[in-house]
This record gives structure tokens, sequence and C-alpha cells, in this order.
């Protein structure tokens, strides 16, 4: 990531690479940004086992380039039943927005893992810079590079982009 031009006023730092930081990252992208995710773990990983998802966020993951196809998950039927399991209400399925989105059902069930592993698996190498957790930032009024502080565990300070020797 060092040796890309970042170009003025299309830089974009993200702190944190959970599943809304990576959302974030693939939207920026996408739309032709310079991003960088500083991420405080050694690695990002999802947590949790499973999600429901509606039929609109997997919309925007498969607007991102995610495969919502058939393996990606089940369509779930949602109802909420009382303490004795007699059903209080269902959720119905709408169907304009099978007819909207192209997307069948309101509700998937999904592995976080798996969700999560495929939005990953879209952004370039690089991108997550592992081990860094920002602690702070400056914003200047002429849009120059502002210094960005993302510690380590040894409390350095580094800069947004980078710099030979920080600040002048």
């Amino acid at each position: 990531m060092t040796d890309m031009n970042w170009r003025k006023g299309r830089r974009v730092a993200i702190s944190g690479a959970g599943p809304g930081g990576v959302s974030a990252a693939l939207e920026m992208l996408r739309q032709g940004y310079d991003v960088r995710i500083f991420e405080r773990a050694p690695e990002p990983k999802p947590l949790g086992g499973a999600v429901l998802l509606s039929s609109p966020v997997l919309a925007i993951l498969r607007h991102y380039g995610v495969d919502v196809g058939p393996s990606f998950g089940s369509k779930t039927l949602v109802e909420f039943r009382t303490n004795k399991g007699k059903t209080r209400a269902r959720l119905p399925f709408n169907p304009s927005v099978k007819k909207a989105l192209g997307i069948e059902g309101w509700h998937y069930g999904v592995l976080r893992s798996t969700a999560f592993g495929k939005m990953l698996d879209l952004l370039p190498d690089g991108i997550i810079e592992p081990g860094r957790a920002v602690t702070g930032y400056t914003e200047t009024a002429d849009g120059t590079p502002s210094p960005l502080r993302a510690a380590r565990r040894s409390r350095r300070i580094f800069w947004w982009p980078p710099m030979a020797s920080g600040p002048k």
C-alpha cells in the first residue's frame, strides 16, 4: 500500500475491519476512493455463529460483488411465539421485494463466517493494516495530508498518508 499514489481528496481511512468497516471500504473502493482499513486485532475475523440478513442487505452484498446465490444461506421464515409455543406473529413475505430486488424471501439465515469471509475476499491485498488501532486524526483546512494516529502496541504514531518523517 505504501507505494500507491494516494490522491488528494480521495483518501479514506477506516477504523476497524469488522463487517461495517469492510462494507464501507467495499463501497468506497467501488466509488474510486483510495482506502485503508486500520484493524486493532492481528487479523479480522467474524464473531458469533449465525445471523439473519434481510433481502435489502443481501441486495447490498450482491451490489458489492458477493455471490448471494443458493450456497450463501437459507431462506428463513420469521415468527414470534409465546412461552407456550403459540405463534403470535409471523413476518410475511412481501412479493414486491422479490420483484424489486430479485431475491426470494425476506430473511436468510447465514453463518457470519461465510458472509464476512466473502466480503473480505473482495478486498484488494494490502487494504487492511492489522495490529493498528486508530487513536485520532487532525483535519486541515486546505486538504493537505493530515496526520492519522494509528497506534500499535508500542503506541508509536503513524502518519496518513505514510510520510518519511511525519509532519514538517
